[in-house]
């Protein structure tokens, strides 16, 4: 008689329940939810029982809570719904998804998932940020907070996590969030980060709220990736003012380009920018702004070339109705534009409105301002925003203050 081998490809793994606690959540009073994983075949589901025990309470074998009768009734109950929804289903000739019995044994068996599904906090999120806009957040906030729930739902629908609950979530969710995001979407790695502080945020809500005991991703940390600044130097900056434009909105997108290098605007300041907010400081004309996105408060003395582009435009209809300094249009547009002009002016570089904003700090650095100075101008409401993001462009500042330090302590050698 022969035997027919059977390869551990074909083999069909059996299914399997077990319960297990999750350290990982468990919160101040030492309570972490119990977790039930269904198992066959290569598929596997995770369900969160509802039920909450402390360390060594739970005993997996007998799927028992020691000093817990209603509890541990509860799970041997839930453990047993588990396996006669994969009976009938198997019997019934159907294709097995774990996904679908786990529903029907929650639904038909009257258990509740206590956790909401992510996304419904989420929406509650954005609702509290729509709430406070304009009070204690800004539009630019609930802009950024939108998109990235935008972002986030692509991620839920694509990855077939769309009804996922509070309750299963684990800290892998952000790497899957991430490669997402990079591979998927083709975004920065900063940018998905950016994500997935919203997500952190979304959590750290339903843990005030008592629907998980802890954030899972509360250890979470992410990593900022160092990027190149894009700037003018003030040769280019030299260029682009003195460049000959046949074209009357070319020449006025350059003026606010040139304002923001000038003041250090971002473009949203630079349109909310209004004649009232000028004032004089010892004889020093000045600009008192607030910034939208930090709600940081800037005072900007503003240097000749500023001065000279307001009266320029202080008689357009447009400044005269709407109190403005500059005559903006929209910032996609002014960005439109920007490319072109570069190319005309034979600058290489790919301008933006925020690359204005960039190349103001350079201007200052460059020319011995100090940080602390470039930090109330550029209304950064922490230091190492204004550290980070500008040290870069130092080298100028570098080699002048090494060169004085050359001629003061070696004067009779050469450099």
């Amino acid at each position: 008689m022969t035997y027919q081998t059977t390869t551990k490809q074909q083999r069909i793994k059996p299914f399997r329940v077990i319960c297990w606690r999750r350290k990982q959540a468990e919160n101040a009073q030492g309570l972490a939810p119990i977790m039930f994983e269904i198992k066959f075949n290569g598929q596997t589901k995770t369900v969160h029982s509802g039920i909450y025990c402390k360390a060594d309470e739970l005993s997996t074998k007998e799927f028992a809570v020691l000093g817990n009768n209603p509890a541990t009734q509860l799970l041997q109950s839930m453990k047993s719904d588990f396996e006669k929804s994969f009976s009938k289903v198997s019997l019934s000739g159907e294709i097995i998804d774990l996904g679908r019995i786990s529903d029907m044994v929650m639904k038909q068996g009257g258990y509740v998932d206590k956790t909401p599904l992510f996304r419904e906090v989420l929406e509650q999120l954005v609702t509290r940020y729509r709430e406070q806009t304009g009070k204690i957040t800004t539009k630019g906030t609930l802009k950024a907070i939108i998109t990235a729930q935008y972002r986030l739902h692509d991620y839920l629908r694509d990855s077939g996590k769309w009804n996922i609950r509070l309750a299963e979530i684990k800290p892998v969710f952000v790497s899957d969030v991430i490669t997402y995001m990079q591979s998927k979407k083709g975004y920065s790695k900063n940018y998905a980060n950016k994500v997935i502080r919203v997500a952190m945020q979304v959590l750290n809500h339903a843990e005030d709220a008592e629907w998980i005991p802890r954030n899972p991703l509360r250890n979470v940390r992410l990593k900022h990736e160092r990027v190149n600044i894009v700037y003018l130097d003030e040769k280019e900056i030299e260029q682009l003012k003195t460049y000959h434009l046949h074209n009357d909105t070319f020449d006025l997108v350059r003026d606010g380009f040139l304002f923001q290098v000038y003041t250090g605007l971002a473009y949203t300041d630079m349109t909310n920018a209004l004649i009232e907010n000028l004032t004089t400081i010892d004889d020093m004309p000045c600009l008192r702004v607030k910034r939208e996105k930090t709600n940081t408060p800037c005072l900007i003395p503003l240097l000749p070339p500023a001065l000279a582009l307001i009266e320029k435009y202080k008689d357009w209809p447009f400044c005269k109705h709407y109190g403005r300094l500059i005559p903006t249009i929209t910032n996609q547009k002014m960005n439109n534009y920007l490319k072109e002009i570069a190319g005309i002016c034979g600058i290489s570089k790919h301008l933006t409105t925020h690359v204005g904003r960039k190349s103001a700090a350079t201007f200052l650095v460059n020319n011995g301002v100090s940080p602390v100075v470039i930090q109330s101008i550029l209304g950064h409401s922490s230091f190492t925003t204004t550290a980070n993001h500008y040290a870069v462009t130092m080298e100028q500042t570098i080699v002048r203050e090494m060169n004085d330090l050359a001629k003061r302590k070696f004067p009779t050698m050469k450099t």
